[in-house]
């Protein structure tokens, strides 16, 4: 999915506060979690930044399918454990009592099939009693025909920085073009992603989620303003 830009992940994303997420993480496990141990796995982990924070209460384990963004966090963090495989099909030799799913990673599950087998999975890999923190990605009625995204974070290491992404809208998938603007002492260098996203209903998410046998809370903040569903996995 990054393909082009993993090693400029980072820097787009440096407005996210990685700490105040992980802690909101810890509060909703000591809310919520029934199981007795402090096993996570972070799906969809990316580079690990919540990982570095939530190692302070959790052994932590990290899942990705992207290589650019694993060959980081392996290099930042290279005492953490990370596996690529992709999260709707894999299959790890031991249970968790926690599995988080941030930053709107669902939302690259482009059919109902596979958001199935994904919660399916999760629930496979957790203890009875264990927490499952899944951070959607919007609403079909949140939608916003016709804005343009732009993120330009301040420049670091002589390199500067902008992205701007368009939306078009197809049912209730999306279609995210995305721009890169790099600009270092050398010149000016454009590149180009297309990401391929699905707008799930609040309701068919929570209705998978407690088909793959999880008793589902919705918190309407969340993490970051997104909201969370909160998964408890039945005995």
């Amino acid at each position: 999915m990054f393909d082009k830009t993993a090693r400029y992940y980072d820097a787009l994303y440096s407005w996210k506060d990685y700490p105040a997420e992980a802690q909101r993480v810890v509060d909703f496990v000591r809310q919520y979690k029934a199981s007795p141990g402090n096993a996570l796995l972070d799906v969809a982990c990316g580079t690990g930044k919540h990982m570095e924070a939530l190692q302070e209460s959790f052994a932590v384990t990290g899942l990705d399918l992207d290589p650019g963004l694993l060959e980081i966090a392996r290099e930042r963090y290279p005492a953490l454990q990370f596996v690529a495989a992709d999260m709707r099909s894999f299959e790890l030799p031991q249970r968790f009592d926690v599995v988080t799913c941030l930053f709107s990673s669902i939302g690259y599950l482009t059919t109902i099939q596979a958001v199935r087998d994904t919660f399916d999975t999760f629930a496979n890999h957790l203890h009875a009693g264990g927490v499952a923190l899944i951070e959607p990605w919007i609403f079909p009625d949140q939608f916003e025909p016709g804005n343009i995204h732009r993120l330009t974070p301040d420049d670091s290491d002589g390199v500067s920085l902008c992205r701007m992404a368009t939306t078009r809208r197809d049912g209730d998938r999306v279609q995210l073009e995305m721009h890169y603007l790099i600009g270092t002492a050398d010149g000016i260098e454009h590149l180009r992603e297309t990401h391929h996203t699905m707008m799930y209903p609040r309701e068919v998410l929570q209705e998978q989620l407690q088909q793959a046998g999880f008793d589902v809370t919705w918190d309407e903040e969340g993490l970051m303003g997104r909201g969370l569903f909160i998964g408890v996995r039945r005995s």
